[in-house]
């Protein structure tokens, strides 16, 4: 069945997954982007990467959780305004929702290997 303007606009698409943070004593929602919300992600790493083509990890970790956390129905918790306090939070809570929301949007590649691998070298 081909489908038309309004099928498409019609679906909800939003997939929506349960990530346990024990620390914080629940869990949280994690979001798949947009394609505006991709295409923001992908510019903003894009712009953090220096003439040899390394990427400038500061901030990217916390800039996907506030992209990617949601309540139960896909609904953002946090703006932009809200990165630098998460910035503050515990950094390997940070992590395990930066790769489930990396795993279910799909970044993938050798751009989010390097982010990965620069996240995962401060951690012992």
């Amino acid at each position: 069945m081909a489908l038309n303007k309004q099928d498409i606009l019609a679906v909800q698409d939003c997939k929506v997954v349960e990530v346990n943070v024990p620390e914080w004593g629940g869990s949280v929602f994690v979001k798949v982007m947009s394609g505006k919300q991709r295409d923001a992600w992908d510019g903003y790493v894009v712009a953090r990467k220096d003439k040899d083509g390394k990427i400038n990890t500061a901030g990217l970790r916390s800039m996907l959780v506030v992209t990617c956390v949601c309540d139960e129905f896909g609904n953002a918790l946090f703006t932009d305004e809200d990165i630098p306090d998460i910035e503050k939070k515990n950094a390997s809570v940070l992590q395990r929702i930066f790769d489930e929301a990396a795993k279910l949007n799909g970044l993938t590649g050798e751009s989010a290997e390097a982010i990965k691998a620069d996240f995962t070298k401060g951690q012992a």
